[in-house]
């Protein structure tokens, strides 16, 4: 690699400095890394972002050296021993875990922390590998995020009813909804019973009653009687059926039977309801993670 990306700041998202003190000191940073190290390693550019809870700054540099063919080109490794900067284990054979850049990190670091320091802040120089201090921004992010969602999830967990629960309220549910049942359906098999026959027969006293009736009025009022009481027959007869009908349907055998196909899709749609508002609850405490940058952060 010859060239890369880092971000820079002090501290950490629960507490960290003002924009405007991170920006001097890391002008203070780049100045002396420049002023030792400006014949191989150039700055690109640099921005402070100011947007997100934490203030940082993005830097971009590169890394040059002569090819040994008089050309200048971008490569790291050449050109941190052109500086003389040297491995962190001189005895053993560069690699991926004793390479120059781990000490120009190092050598960096502690530079860091010593401005940090004439600016009177005072922080850890021992750097805390895959720690929460050392994370880069967008990996703490994801971490708060991840935590965020464990807890919803808890507390989801905590508010969500049990199975015995629902099956209480089941039961409770279709008891009432039971006995509202037999009472409309008795109530409506009263009504519909004799109805049609009483508008019969009141029809019938309509026509032999009425003023155009040759009939006479002492036969006209015996027919108004005789009506009178055959439709108190049928009302009567109406409310015995009431009766039995709503007997029949409180029988035990009767009644545990209805109430299972009540039990059976009340529970279906409070189960269904439950977790359509599970699955509301969990698309809003979750939320797309943010991509990872391969970025090096440089924390206090």
């Amino acid at each position: 690699m010859s060239g890369e990306e880092s971000i820079l700041q002090i501290g950490s998202i629960d507490e960290s400095v003002d924009g405007e003190t991170l920006a001097k000191i890391v002008c203070a940073f780049f100045a002396e890394l420049d002023k030792r190290y400006g014949n191989h390693i150039h700055f690109l550019d640099w921005s402070l972002h100011m947007g997100e809870s934490t203030p940082h700054i993005h830097e971009r540099h590169v890394f040059d050296a002569d090819d040994g063919y008089g050309h200048i080109k971008p490569q790291q490794e050449k050109a941190l021993e052109a500086l003389g900067i040297p491995l962190p284990d001189p005895d053993k054979k560069p690699g991926k875990n004793n390479n120059r850049k781990m000490t120009f990190d190092k050598i960096c670091r502690d530079l860091f922390t010593e401005i940090c320091e004439q600016h009177d802040l005072y922080v850890d120089r021992k750097p805390t590998y895959g720690g929460r201090g050392y994370l880069e921004k967008q990996e703490y992010i994801i971490q708060a995020q991840k935590q965020r969602l464990a807890e919803l999830q808890a507390e989801l967990e905590a508010k969500t009813l049990q199975i015995q629960d629902v099956n209480a309220i089941v039961e409770e549910v279709s008891e009432a909804a039971y006995e509202k049942a037999c009472e409309v359906v008795s109530e409506t098999v009263q009504a519909e019973t004799v109805k049609a026959d009483l508008e019969v027969i009141d029809d019938y006293r309509t026509w032999a009653t009425a003023p155009e009736s040759r009939t006479s009025s002492a036969a006209k009022s015996l027919i108004s009687q005789v009506v009178d009481a055959i439709q108190s027959k049928l009302k009567n007869a109406a409310r015995d059926i009431l009766q039995r009908v709503s007997a029949r349907l409180h029988e035990p055998v009767v009644k545990e039977a209805n109430k299972a196909e009540i039990k059976t899709v009340a529970k279906a749609s409070i189960m269904e309801r439950l977790r359509m508002k599970q699955e509301h609850i969990g698309s809003q405490s979750s939320g797309e993670e943010p991509k990872k940058k391969k970025n090096r952060a440089m924390d206090g």
